[in-house]
């Protein structure tokens, strides 16, 4: 383990940049540490850093990062990035990036417009180097940082999703053992509120799978009838190399989980201290995902790891006053809706029906071209809910299966929370929770200062109607939305050790 203390482990090599108020200085193990003396500074040293340790992650992730941002179905956004996979967005996917823009200003205010300040500074360091160095690149803009933000989110700060599968995994066991059998092995198999799972923390915060009253909302999936959109208009054709990016559409969704941290507050430990080990594990790649970076200038003292192309705010790392990590939790911020197929002249419905019912009307589906895969273009159908992902047929009822994400079109705002942790604005565990609080994809968050320790459980986790049960299929006909999101204090969160 390196030294974490804000200086340089053993010789400098000092980087010129040509900007007067910006100081890079690389130590021996190849760590940058940026000080500006003001914030355009700093975030101009950070992206200049960028650009010359992380160009080709620059280079593969800025056309992949537009395809998480507009959930693509079928097409696993990172996977793109480690097979060199070219995707060119479509104006309106580069639209869905450039409307968080004025989100992030209407959201956060005078720190909203303090955040996209940071990214243009950011991004002109990264264009200087490119300049200085006669590399030619398309500019690096604000809409990038947003981009990498929602890339960075699909990969590890979402869950759910996977009701489909569920659906249909109980319809194989029901028909295979019968109703009442059938059923007790799919909730074995499911894991929730299981008695005997290991808890992070005490005390209990209910978000359970049922929402209260019969379970009236939620459809079940007939055993074999699901088929997945294939968004590529070349889907026929699919080669054992593609096969690395593409994935079922209508299946659970790509996950990425191996984190862990260990927290200890004083009253547990020998020297009276806490004590955090803190083990992201974002997998083994050259170059790496994330960069260590020490970032210094006017209300800015902090290091670790940042993520290339946002890496003006630290991810996961310390300030003077406290050290935090993240993991990723998986929790539900993503549902299926099963669209019941209609058409417009009343005759009976089937899997090539172009409707949908919804509020009592017989809705078109609205195509949504994101752009081009390598040239294929990238063409699929989207509901109220959110693009469909297939089809299937309920007790014999043809439906379309769409999947809706809490946080679409909300990626940027989650910058707010990393440049806080950045800034030194979570000195207690309860500024911690409030900060942790804004991140709106799911991952578990560990804090330790120089007296708690604290915990918290982030995502935008929706607010489901009753009659729901949240691992299968909602019924997409309008009666079933989401109610609203939790509040902070409904999270899980504590501070301090357990008790036993």
């Amino acid at each position: 383990f390196l030294p974490a203390d804000f200086e340089p482990v053993g010789e400098t090599v000092e980087e010129e940049t040509g900007r007067a108020g910006t100081t890079i200085l690389y130590d021996e193990y190849g760590i940058a540490h940026v000080t500006g003396e003001t914030r355009d500074d700093v975030a101009f040293g950070a992206g200049w850093v960028t650009a010359r340790d992380r160009a080709l992650l620059l280079d593969l992730g800025r056309g992949p990062a537009r395809a998480a941002v507009a959930d693509v179905p079928g097409i696993d956004a990172f996977s793109l990035v480690t097979s060199g996979q070219q995707f060119v967005p479509s104006e309106a996917a580069e639209q869905l990036v450039t409307d968080q823009v004025e989100l992030i200003r209407e959201v956060y205010g005078d720190e909203g417009d303090e955040i996209i300040a940071d990214i243009q500074a950011y991004a002109d360091g990264i264009n200087a180097y490119w300049e200085a160095n006669g590399i030619e690149n398309d500019p690096v803009g604000v809409n990038d940082a947003i981009a990498v933000t929602a890339f960075i989110g699909s990969i590890f700060g979402a869950g759910g999703g996977s009701e489909a599968d569920n659906a249909e995994f109980l319809s194989t066991l029901t028909n295979a053992l019968g109703e009442e059998q059938g059923r007790q092995a799919w909730e074995d198999a499911m894991l929730f509120d299981d008695p005997e799972a290991p808890t992070t923390i005490e005390e209990r915060f209910e978000y359970g799978p049922l929402t209260g009253g019969d379970v009236v909302g939620s459809v079940v999936i007939d055993e074999g009838s699901v088929v997945s959109l294939d968004p590529r208009a070349s889907a026929d054709d699919t080669t054992e190399a593609e096969a690395a990016w593409v994935y079922p559409a209508a299946g659970a969704p790509p996950d990425r989980q191996a984190s862990n941290w260990l927290l200890v507050d004083p009253a547990q430990s020998e020297n009276d201290t806490t004590l955090a080990v803190m083990g992201p594990q974002l997998g083994y790649y050259y170059p790496e995902i994330v960069q260590q970076i020490h970032l210094s200038g006017p209300g800015i003292e902090a290091q670790g790891a940042a993520v290339p192309g946002l890496s003006m705010y630290i991810l996961i790392g310390r300030t003077q006053d406290y050290a935090w990590s993240l993991t990723t939790a998986s929790q539900d911020v993503r549902d299926v809706f099963a669209e019941v197929l209609c058409n417009p002249d009343g005759s009976p419905p089937s899997l090539d029906s172009t409707h949908y019912e919804f509020d009592g009307e017989c809705l078109p589906f609205e195509i949504f071209d994101a752009g081009t895969l390598d040239g294929d273009p990238i063409v699929y159908p989207t509901s109220v809910h959110g693009p469909v992902i297939g089809w299937a047929t309920s007790e014999g009822r043809p439906v379309a299966l769409t999947r809706q994400r809490s946080t679409f079109g909300r990626d940027g705002l989650n910058l707010g929370a990393l440049k806080d942790m950045t800034e030194g604005d979570a000195t207690t565990t309860e500024e911690f929770w409030e900060v942790a609080n804004q991140f709106g994809f799911t991952f578990n968050w560990a804090y330790a200062n120089r007296s708690e320790i604290g915990y918290f459980a982030s995502g935008r986790l929706p607010e489901r109607a009753e009659g729901l049960d949240r691992r299968l299929p909602t019924l997409g006909t309008g009666e079933y939305e989401w109610q609203g999101f939790l509040d902070q204090d409904e999270h899980p969160h504590a501070a301090g050790h357990p008790s036993d």
